[in-house]
């Protein structure tokens, strides 16, 4: 079979189908550089993966063994073990599957292009997942922006290219996250632009210049009008405006004790 058959009709697919199953919470990456990132981190850490099929039942172990990423983004699992889930499995088959990468807890869904083998060995060839759940370690304090006190965030395609707005959430040293309309989110994941050109101003009158890579966005609570919160992290900030940062992450730190209720 063709490894690369209906790659592109499975990704459209599954985006459904993992809507109505797949991981969906405050972790969930929809990013597709993002997710053949931490997967190809998974493929590389030979994790055991728990593996169950669409119609539920038994769980069968499995590993993923490679991304490959030419000409459309395929991923290559290992027969499931008992046998018994190896010959459940045929084109078209949906895997539900889960596992840890250094130690975090990580989802996803996907369904088999078609099945092959490799020195005896049966291999799964499914589409790139859209959505992955999966609870990212965060090395950094985040503090917290009110909402009275709005910074707002300027984001842009490259020189001259398509600009997008929204308000600083949280940020920390290594990263940040905004408050988007639904339109400005689904504008950013269709351009697939990553890195973006950042641009905002602090409350000290700092003006931030930096690179921000998309990481992943998702909806809010209704309690939140319905916004998207995009993630990014910096890259690449100089000395001048790691001060700046760090300067205004300890005010945010400082209005939320002195605002903090007594016990």
């Amino acid at each position: 079979m063709n490894a690369h058959t209906d790659v592109s009709d499975a990704h459209s697919a599954g985006r459904d189908a993992a809507t109505e199953t797949g991981p969906r919470d405050d972790f969930t990456v929809s990013e597709p550089r993002e997710i053949a990132r931490v997967l190809r981190q998974l493929a590389d850490a030979r994790g055991l993966l728990q593996v169950q099929l669409a119609d539920g039942g038994e769980s069968y172990s499995s590993a993923l063994l490679a991304v490959e990423s030419e000409p459309d983004p395929v991923l290559c699992l290992d027969e499931l073990i008992p046998e018994e889930g190896h010959r459940r499995v045929q084109a078209g088959t949906w895997l539900h599957v889960h596992g840890r990468l250094s130690g975090v807890p990580l989802q996803f869904v996907s369904r088999v292009v078609d099945v092959g083998t490799e020195n005896g060995v049966a291999i799964y060839r499914t589409a790139l997942p859209p959505k992955l759940g999966y609870r990212q370690r965060r090395a950094d304090f985040r503090a917290m922006v009110g909402l009275g006190r709005p910074v707002i965030v300027r984001l842009r395609n490259g020189d001259g290219g398509e600009a997008f707005q929204g308000a600083l959430h949280d940020i920390s040293i290594g990263g940040m996250a905004l408050r988007l309309d639904p339109r400005t989110a689904q504008r950013i994941e269709a351009s697939g632009a990553s890195p973006l050109q950042c641009e905002t101003t602090l409350p000290s009158g700092f003006d931030l210049h930096c690179q921000v890579e998309v990481r992943h966005s998702h909806p809010t609570t209704p309690r939140s009008d319905g916004y998207i919160l995009g993630v990014c992290f910096f890259t690449g900030l100089d000395r001048s405006a790691r001060i700046a940062v760090q300067r205004y992450i300890a005010d945010l730190e400082r209005e939320m004790l002195r605002t903090r209720p007594r016990t």
